[in-house]
């Protein structure tokens, strides 16, 4: 008798797919199947979740500004049999895409928003739900700069852009170099934030304590919009050109 059974899955020669594969070579696992064209669907073809992506541009924006996102989504169904498709602002259901893939341009923001994509689906009767978050991130700069103790906000800005930079972000900060002698090294983050617990030199050492730290309000980018800024200032002048600290929160 054939090891392989009828097709028919009747009488004496009735068809197994209740075994595992045992050629060399081949995956072994046991699909199982109640005829032939069922186990090669199981074995060749296994069901599977679908797979969503989704993803905004450009999404990390500087707070005093307004963005206009477009959220875009690549679903890949597989074998799955698709239900719904929904989009939401925070929370809000704001439209329900008639396509698997889509674009979808939303209103203007100036505020951090987060967007949930969600598939409802049935994968061989069974129903599930696949989602998705991506957001738009506001923050407000931080700046890195070298000068003198006590500079203004005009002054920090201006030394940020000669001696330094702007970072639009909210992490923390590592080998941050500064390259000028005879001034002093200092951050302005804004306050809201969780302040940096520790700040290393390049060597490893802990030098915490020899930033001070005062406040200042700074005009956000719109030039109306106000937040109170935490300035950590080394209170000595640095002598090496190219040393570098690492801000940690």
């Amino acid at each position: 008798m054939s090891r392989f059974g009828s097709r028919s899955g009747a009488g004496s020669g009735a068809f197994n797919g209740n075994r595992t594969v045992t050629r060399p070579g081949l995956p072994n696992v046991n699909v199982g199947g109640e005829n032939l064209e069922e186990w090669a669907d199981e074995y060749f073809f296994p069901a599977s979740a679908p797979t969503l992506a989704v993803s905004i541009a450009n999404n990390v924006r500087e707070k005093g500004t307004t963005f206009q996102p477009t959220i875009v989504a690549d679903y890949t169904p597989k074998y799955a049999l698709v239900v719904a498709r929904r989009l939401y602002r925070n929370g809000a259901l704001i439209t329900q895409p008639a396509t698997d893939d889509f674009s979808y341009q939303d209103i203007v923001l100036s505020a951090t928003t987060i967007y949930r994509v969600q598939i409802d689906y049935t994968l061989e009767g069974v129903p599930g739900t696949l989602s998705k978050d991506v957001g738009v991130y506001f923050f407000a700069p931080t700046y890195i700069f070298l000068g003198a103790l006590n500079m203004s906000e005009a002054q920090i800005k201006a030394a940020a852009g000669v001696s330094g930079k702007r970072i639009i972000d909210r992490q923390s900060l590592s080998d941050i170099s500064y390259t000028g002698n005879n001034t002093h090294p200092a951050i302005a983050e804004p306050a809201s934030y969780n302040g940096f617990s520790t700040i290393k030199d390049q060597n490893g050492f802990v030098v915490t304590s020899g930033f001070s730290t005062r406040l200042v309000e700074f005009a956000l980018a719109d030039g109306t919009t106000k937040e109170m800024y935490r300035i950590r200032e080394h209170v000595d002048e640095t002598s090496v050109n190219g040393f570098k600290y690492n801000f940690l929160r």
